[in-house]
């Protein structure tokens, strides 16, 4: 089923590709005529999406294949790889844009009459931003991996910045001939880039955590230690707990020392014991003893 998911991803990724490929030569060649802020803005966030969608097509196409002998632990880490790389690639240009947006308020210019057409092509944009919002909150339903969450949420931010894009493209044109108007296009273009950065941190710490093979916060810690306290007559010694991330999954190693006559029956039950309570307070966690 999982790899079903990765396929799906796969298709709706190749496609996402495929449509931003023409949009990226008219934003370009938008910009340029233009000089607006806005849509230099637009083309740095297409030109994330581009390389974002094809790192994840090509990720998405190598585990819709059968990776279990290759990756015991499951494919998190490349999830986690992906996801740190497309984000790291969007921060980058977003930090230029909150630059150039910062100068463009000390000297602001007049906004260009071409910015009509520019309003056009982001109808088009929301519309196809919609239309892959849909099908990529399907595939989230169907398999919450880390790919799948990060796409989802991608694709939530393309459709806002898109659409404050078309908003803030057509109140300047409107309002070309006031000189207030100059302000609007830096003004706006560094609130949506620090709205977007602060999303693109937030996966990227993620994504370190779990690329660090971070434990679990303290909070998760003591409730797998309320869950073991409730079968403290179970085993005869508690060692220690390994926890991580892996991908949407939480891994719980428990090393416990049994009593010499604890039969395999016996362990497997306070495993599974253990994971059902578990469960209850973390979502998504597999289990398992080391004795």
């Amino acid at each position: 089923m999982q790899q079903e998911a990765y396929k799906k991803q796969e298709s709706i990724t190749g496609l996402q590709f495929l449509t931003e490929l023409p949009n990226f030569v008219l934003v370009l060649a938008s910009a340029v005529v233009s000089h607006s802020l806005i849509v230099w803005l637009d083309f740095v966030d297409t030109l994330g999406n581009l390389l974002s969608e094809a790192i994840v097509a090509a990720q998405s196409r190598r585990m819709s294949r059968d990776l279990r002998y290759e990756y015991n632990y499951g494919v998190g880490k490349i999830e986690a790889l992906t996801t740190f790389f497309t984000d790291a690639i969007e921060l980058g240009g977003l930090l230029c844009i909150a630059v150039v947006s910062v100068m463009q308020l000390i000297s602001p210019e007049s906004p260009s009459e071409l910015l009509i057409y520019v309003v056009a092509l982001k109808v088009v944009n929301v519309f196809f931003d919609l239309w892959f919002l849909r099908g990529q909150a399907k595939i989230r339903a169907a398999n919450p991996s880390t790919i799948a969450e990060s796409e989802y949420v991608s694709n939530i931010g393309a459709l806002a910045f898109d659409g404050a894009a078309l908003l803030a493209l057509l109140a300047v044109w409107l309002l070309r001939g006031h000189r207030a108007s100059w302000y609007v296009s830096p003004i706006l273009s560094l609130v949506i880039a620090l709205v977007m950065m602060a999303f693109c941190v937030k996966h990227i710490r993620r994504a370190i955590t779990e690329l660090a093979d971070k434990t679990l916060p303290e909070e998760a810690q003591l409730k797998i230690l309320k869950v073991l306290n409730r079968h403290n007559g179970d085993y005869r010694r508690f060692d220690s707990i390994r926890s991580r991330y892996t991908g949407t999954t939480v891994t719980v190693d428990l090393a416990v020392t049994f009593d010499e006559g604890t039969t395999y029956r016996q362990i497997e039950d306070f495993r599974d014991a253990v994971q059902r309570e578990l469960t209850e307070e973390i979502p998504n966690c597999r289990v398992s003893v080391i004795v």
